[in-house]
């Protein structure tokens, strides 16, 4: 993430966990948020209280806080399927993707291609 400063960030995240991730949620993850795994697999941001402080990682030996694994755990049955919860900030709200507005853009995107 151009211009965020880790105070602890993580190793990219194996490619096996993140197959794992999409099975789980049965579609491809939102392309940036690949791309934000494949160079970095989560960590604590630096000096950033009042917003994010927290991605969560998609490895099953990250820590709790930032163990996407967890809060999937934790949060089952309260969030909705279609929402993967994916940060976190200091007052305990989770920032998410919502993947059905994903899908919904993909497909327009691939309908105006085949136009």
């Amino acid at each position: 993430m151009a211009g965020v400063r880790y105070a602890k960030s993580d190793p990219p995240a194996p490619e096996a966990d993140v197959r794992r991730l999409e099975a789980l949620v049965g579609r491809d993850l939102p392309g940036e948020y690949r791309a934000y795994l494949a160079a970095q697999d989560g960590g604590w941001l630096e000096d950033n209280v009042y917003a994010v402080n927290a991605i969560f990682g998609v490895c099953e030996g990250a820590s709790y806080p930032t163990n996407i694994w967890k809060k999937i755990q934790v949060f089952d049955g309260r969030l909705p399927a279609w929402m993967l919860p994916v940060a976190s900030d200091v007052g305990g709200n989770l920032y998410a993707f919502d993947l059905v507005d994903a899908v919904l853009a993909e497909t327009r995107a691939v309908q105006q291609r085949l136009r």
